[in-house]
Parts: structure tokens; C-alpha cells; sequence
């Protein structure tokens, strides 16, 4: 009898079942988690990675943050370029065919007149394809378009943030101000034809060929041009390897230029759109800078159809060094082939490290940095824990060229050291104010318990630091102990330098009330808060009251450039290993008082320091040079010398805390090939080979599908069922 009744039900639920099938099936296959659904659907290698700001200027002659840096560097192309492998670093010729030797020509006398870089170029390099572009193709890159960007670095309007750096050029800082007046004239004329125009914008191109010419940029032919200087100064090889000076074409900056797009009503800005010669290009229809940024392979680009040019367009040749066979960042399948292996590089903002790190272990990003709050389990001592290695997870570990350090307010009355007092009454007893707000730096370097600091906070990613110069770079000295590093539980060198500075307990005798100082930082994050927080309860025991003012990155830079602060916290990374890129950070000319561009965040002012610099900035590292000292002295000393004193110079008027140097742990996967962190670049994804089948795989192990559910669906549904089989039976009977 039941059986009759069951059957009964099944016919009469024959139409449901299968739908309840249907739909426990359908369920199973959604609870996939993988955040890419259209990857199935093509044969494209892509690389995964994140960011955590969205890129605010992609100016090529601006642009100075990493981010925006590294979205540069795939984009655009410069003469010179670093060797992805080699250590010590090698820079090789880019869109120049060679690295030059530079020519000095000298008068009968003997003395120095010119410096001369020939540089050649290669021939067949295309733009990428924009519709600043006749009929939207790029054209063939010429001389020209590098005499273009030396203009743009010139032009005052393009605000590029180390022009001082390209003055040793002939000529270069009168073109600047011949450029200033020249626009001025230009617009003045194009309102006077034009009253009643709401904006008036001057041709970059048109107001740079009325301007003549850099004397210092003399361009032979299509394909080769002269760099000439006044002086010698080696480091312009470097410079020359950034983006500054990379091919630019005058359509893109004429065409994006800040006017509305008459289809979709946006602002179309040249800071907002690289066009260049670069392996990838920006994918503008998959571009949301506040989620996603995709790159995807440059067709175009002269790599792929040029010779081979080991470290440029194709994977260098040998290994740097048997690490690099072991960390198999080289093969010698690799040796030679050509780059841009990875057919799309997809970015995705993420704020916080942790989501990010836990994606990364899903397989979802193919590389990321350990979280300091994950390092203990991850890497305890710098080894990578058993079970990462256990999933195929590998480690790099190298030290960074970077110093993180919190700057002082150096032209504010009350913490600096400025060139004038805005309070009279401290100018006219200059020397002793001096002195006293020296001791108070003092005393707050001293405070800080940098060990314990480290110990919390980054564990073995980072390391202390003594004075501004990194690791790795010439000047570094090993053994060289700040003195005013030296914490003291009991800070008592700290408090009496505070009573000497004036504020005995921190207690200012004028109002009696503890010293109140305020501490801007970036970020807004519970993380961020700590790691600041630290600080300031460092400083309350001297009685010293601090004030965190934690703000947006836009809100922050402005605080920064208006001197609206006490004490910042601040990074640098080296951009190429040179002293000099660390030490004209303090170099007065390049206090940002004099310009919001300006890298000299402390607005540090020094004769002394200022006098050094310019020597040293000049010389080789095996030079030595003569001079006239402020006092009239004349010295001669090697430039190891003079960076000896800079630093100690640096270390008594303590305008900075040197905090730390980073150890960066970067995690990769299996299936992620040839990872060698480069000191000089963010990322270097054109070096990259994913293997996707590999990736596919072990995504597929580490996330199955959570089926669960379907079995309480079913259970539900036999309990809906019984009692309707119940029903059917009271019926017949």
C-alpha cells in the first residue's frame, strides 16, 4: 500500500523532482569563488596582481609615486633601462642603440667647457595606437620626440618635480624661464583675438617651436641627438633612465588636453592617458582606477620584431648569480627568450593586506607581500613556514634601498631651525633658539625605542636605521651608530636635553602646559593608528603632548606642501643607488617652500650641507675635488668624504628620525617564473611567465566548491514530502 502511494506521489511530483535536481546542481557549480568568471573563456596568459591607491597622474614628465611609476614604466619606454638580473646593477641602452661615453671638451687653458652624450637611436619604433593619432595610428618615434620631452621637463606648467636635476644642461634653465614668459605672451594674444573664451589653451608644441631651441639638445637627424652640459656630472645616466625623459609625442599632450570629449563628456587630460612606445598599454575599456586597471600586450611594440636585446626586449642570457638558478629566476630555458610572456596584466585595488594575502593563498593573485601581521606564521626568522612551502608557495627576501623616516617641520618656529624666525623676538637671539630646538629633535630622536618598535610592527621586514643613506648604496656605512639612537629605557639623556631645549618634563615655562605638537601621517587605517600611536606614547614620556592627524593621501600631500604640520611621516625609495637621490631631499633649494613639487619635505636649510651637496653631486665615487669652505678654507677631499659629513651633519641637527631601512618578503606561487625584486622598479612584469595551467589546477584543490548545502535542499525536500506521503495515505484508506 505505501509503495502504491509512493508511486502515486512520484507521478504526481515527476514535473518538481527534476527541478529540484536542476536547481541543487546549478547551486553546486555556482559556489565557485574565483573573482574572474570570463578567465575560462580565453587562451590569454595573465598575471594577477593588486594595488592599493588608484594611480592620481600618469605623467610621464611628473609623476614621481611607485605606483604610477611602475604603470609608467610598461607604458613607456626611456633611453636607458636597468638589467633585470645583474647585481651590481648594469643599465643598458633602450630606445638608445648604445650607451654613451661622454666627450669633454676643454679650453686652451685647461678648463672644462662641455660634456657631451651622443645618443643614437633605434629606427622602426611605433607609438601605440590613439586616436591623438591621423586616422588613430602612432607614428614612428623620432629624435624629436625626446627634444619634446626635454621641453616638457623644462616647461614650468608641467611642474616636473626634479628639474633642477637636468640644469647641468646648457642652456636648460634659461629655456624654463624663456618658455614662462613666451605662454604669457601667448595667451595674453589669444584672449585679445578671443574675448569672450571661457578657457585658453596654448599649444605645447606651438609654444615650444616659437621658443627655438634647448642649446644643450641638439638633434643631428631623425634618429640621433647630442646632450651637452656645462659640467660633468655623472648621475644624468640615471636620470636618464627614468621615465622623465622618455619618448613623448606632442599629438598626445596637445590632443588630451584637459578639454570635454563631445561623445562621453569626460575630461580628456594627458596626466590621465599614457601614449607611448612602451611592451603594454593601458586597456582603456576595462579601466576603473578605483577597482580595476588592466594592461594588455602592446602589439605594436618594437621588441617583438627587433633583434634580440638581452635584458631589454628578450630574457638576459645568463644568471646574475647562482641564486638566481636556485630561486630559478633564471633558467636556461629562459635564456633569450622573448618578453611580455604574460598576454594581460590585470590589477585590482585592495586597501587591506590581509583580504589581499588571503587571495593570495586562495591562488587568486600570483604574488603579494607578506602582511607584518601574518610575518610570525608565515616567516618566522625570514624562512618560509612549512606548510607554504608545502603548496608550492616561494619566498624572496631583499633588502630595500629605501628609508622610512618622520621629518620635521624645519622652517616652523617652534620645532625648526628656519632661515628667518617669524616671531622677532626668537630672531634676535637667533643662535640660542637654534640650539634649543636642536636639543628638542634631539630628544625626541632619542625617545623612541626603536628595537621594540621594529619588533611589533615588521618583525624581519625591516631594519634600523641610522642615518638617511640605505643599504647599498655608497655612503653606507655598517658600523656607523647615530648617537642619538642609543634608547635609554630610562631616557635620560632625552629629558635632560629636553630641560636644555627649554621644556623641562615637557612642561613649557611660558604657559605651563606640556608641549603640544601635531604629527600628520597617510592613512586612516587601525594599523596605521598603532604603529603611529607608538610614537607619540614614546614622546609622552618626555611629556611632550602629539597630536596624530591621520588623513587621505590627497589631504596629507596638501599638509605637506603648506607646511601644515609639525612632524610627517614619510618614505623614500631609491630611483636609482646614488647618494645624491637621498641627499637632495635635504637640499635647500629644494625645500618645499619654494614649490609644492619640491621633494625637501623638512624645508631643511643648511649653507653647509647645501655647499657639500653641490660638490658631491658633481664627482664620481673614486673622485676628489678642491674647494673653498664657507670660511674660506681650501680642502681637498673625496667624495666619501664630503658625504661623511653630510651625515654628520645631518645626525646633530637631527631635521629627520631615521627609522628604518624595509627587508621586502615578496610570496610568489609555483606557477609564477623568473621573480627577481629589482631595487630600482615596483614590478617588472614584462620579465614574468605564468604557467596558467598550473594555476588553474591547484585554484581548482584549494577551493572546491561547498556542496553542503545541496544535501540540507534534498533533506528539506523529503521533508516536505513525507507528510504529503502521509496525506495520500489517509486518502486511500
Amino acid at each position: 500500500m505505501l509503495l502504491t502511494s509512493f508511486v502515486s506521489l512520484m507521478k504526481k511530483w515527476r514535473r518538481t523532482i527534476p527541478a529540484f535536481i536542476i536547481a541543487g546542481t546549478t547551486f553546486v557549480q555556482s559556489c565557485s569563488n574565483n573573482p574572474y568568471p570570463d578567465e575560462k573563456k580565453t587562451d590569454e596568459s595573465t598575471y594577477y596582481g593588486v594595488y592599493n591607491n588608484p594611480p592620481k597622474d600618469l605623467d610621464p614628465q611628473y609623476t614621481y609615486s611607485s605606483f604610477e611609476i611602475t604603470l609608467l614604466k610598461h607604458t613607456y619606454e626611456s633611453l636607458f633601462d636597468y638589467d633585470y638580473i645583474a647585481r651590481p646593477l648594469k643599465i643598458l641602452p633602450s630606445l638608445a642603440t648604445s650607451v654613451p661615453t661622454p666627450v669633454k671638451k676643454y679650453d686652451e687653458a685647461g678648463k672644462l667647457q662641455s660634456v657631451t652624450y651622443s645618443i643614437n637611436l633605434r629606427k622602426g619604433v611605433e607609438f601605440v595606437d590613439d586616436p591623438c593619432f591621423e586616422d588613430g595610428k602612432g607614428r614612428e618615434m623620432t629624435s624629436a620626440d625626446f627634444d619634446f620631452a626635454f621641453k616638457r621637463v623644462a616647461d614650468p606648467n608641467t611642474n616636473c618635480p626634479v628639474v633642477d636635476k637636468f640644469y647641468f644642461i646648457k642652456g636648460f634653465e634659461e629655456y624654463r624661464s624663456k618658455v614662462e614668459k613666451e605662454r604669457e605672451l601667448m595667451i595674453e594674444q589669444a584672449k585679445a583675438a578671443n574675448p569672450d573664451a571661457d578657457k585658453i589653451y596654448v599649444s605645447s608644441k606651438e609654444l615650444y617651436d616659437r621658443c627655438g631651441e634647448i642649446p644643450g639638445i641638439v638633434v643631428k637627424d631623425r634618429y640621433s641627438f647630442d646632450i651637452v652640459m656645462d659640467s660633468t656630472y655623472p648621475q644624468i645616466m640615471y636620470w636618464l633612465a627614468l621615465r622623465f625623459i622618455s619618448a613623448t609625442a606632442h599629438e598626445a599632450v596637445d590632443y588630451y588636453n584637459g578639454s570635454i570629449d563631445s561623445a562621453t563628456l569626460e575630461p580628456m587630460e594627458f596626466r590621465h592617458r599614457p601614449v607611448g612606445t612602451g611592451p603594454y598599454k593601458i586597456k582603456w575599456d576595462e579601466y576603473n582606477s578605483e577597482a580595476k586597471i588592466v594592461l594588455v600586450k602592446n602589439e605594436k611594440w618594437w621588441g617583438k620584431n627587433k633583434e634580440a636585446q638581452p635584458g631589454i626586449t628578450s630574457f638576459p642570457a645568463n644568471a646574475s648569480n647562482e641564486t638566481d638558478i636556485e630561486s630559478e629566476a633564471w633558467t636556461p630555458a629562459d635564456a633569450n627568450r622573448a618578453l611580455c610572456q604574460a598576454d594581460r596584466i590585470e590589477l585590482y585595488k585592495e586597501s587591506e593586506a590581509l583580504p589581499q594575502f588571503s587571495k593570495f593563498l586562495q591562488g587568486f593573485y600570483d604574488s603579494t607581500f607578506i602582511p607584518v601581521e601574518r610575518m610570525e606564521e608565515v616567516a618566522a626568522g625570514g624562512n618560509l613556514s612549512p606548510d607554504m612551502i608545502a603548496k608550492g608557495i616561494r619566498m624572496v627576501k631583499y633588502p630595500r634601498m629605501d628609508i622610512f623616516y618622520l621629518a620635521f617641520n624645519m622652517d616652523d618656529d617652534l620645532v625648526g631651525s628656519p632661515t628667518k624666525f617669524k616671531d622677532p623676538e626668537l630672531e634676535a637671539n637667533r643662535e640660542v633658539e637654534l640650539a634649543k630646538r636642536r636639543k628638542l629633535r634631539q630628544a625626541m630622536t632619542l625617545a623612541i625605542d626603536y628595537e621594540t618598535y621594529l619588533e611589533i610592527f615588521y618583525k624581519a621586514s625591516a631594519v634600523t636605521a641610522q642615518t638617511f643613506i640605505p643599504p647599498g648604496i655608497p655612503g653606507y656605512q655598517d658600523d656607523f651608530v647615530n648617537p642619538y639612537k642609543n634608547y635609554d629605557p630610562e631616557l635620560k639623556e632625552a629629558k635632560r636635553l629636553m630641560t636644555e631645549a627649554g621644556y623641562p618634563n615637557g612642561i613649557d615655562p611660558k604657559t605651563g602646559e606640556h608641549l603640544t605638537l601635531s604629527f600628520s601621517v597617510q592613512g586612516t587605517s587601525s594599523s596605521s593608528k598603532l604603529t603611529n600611536e607608538f610614537y607619540i606614547d614614546c614622546w609622552k614620556k618626555l611629556g611632550i603632548n602629539v597630536k596624530l592627524d591621520a588623513s587621505d593621501w590627497n589631504t596629507y600631500t596638501k599638509k605637506l606642501d603648506d607646511g601644515n604640520f609639525h612632524i610627517s611621516a614619510n618614505g623614500w625609495g631609491a630611483s636609482y643607488p646614488d647618494p645624491e637621490y637621498f641627499y637632495f631631499l635635504l637640499y635647500g633649494e629644494n625645500s618645499k617652500k619654494y614649490g609644492s613639487t619640491k621633494p625637501n619635505v623638512s624645508r631643511f636649510e643648511n649653507p653647509k650641507f647645501d655647499l657639500w651637496f653641490k660638490h658631491m653631486e658633481t664627482m664620481g665615487n673614486d673622485e676628489s675635488k678642491t674647494y673653498t669652505t664657507l670660511d674660506g678654507k681650501e680642502v681637498t677631499e673625496t667624495r666619501g668624504q664630503i658625504i661623511d659629513q653630510m651625515r654628520d651633519l645631518m645626525v646633530e641637527e637631527a631635521p629627520f628620525i631615521p627609522v628604518y631601512h624595509t627587508v621586502q618578503f615578496i610570496m610568489y606561487h609555483s606557477w609564477l617564473k623568473n621573480v627577481k625584486p629589482h631595487p630600482q622598479a615596483e614590478a617588472e612584469w614584462e620579465f614574468y611567465r605564468v604557467n596558467k595551467d598550473e594555476r588553474a589546477k591547484l585554484r581548482k584543490e584549494w577551493n572546491k566548491p561547498i556542496i553542503w548545502p545541496i544535501f540540507i535542499i534534498l533533506f528539506g525536500a523529503v521533508i516536505f514530502l513525507v507528510p504529503a506521503i502521509m496525506t495520500i495515505r489517509k486518502e486511500r484508506r
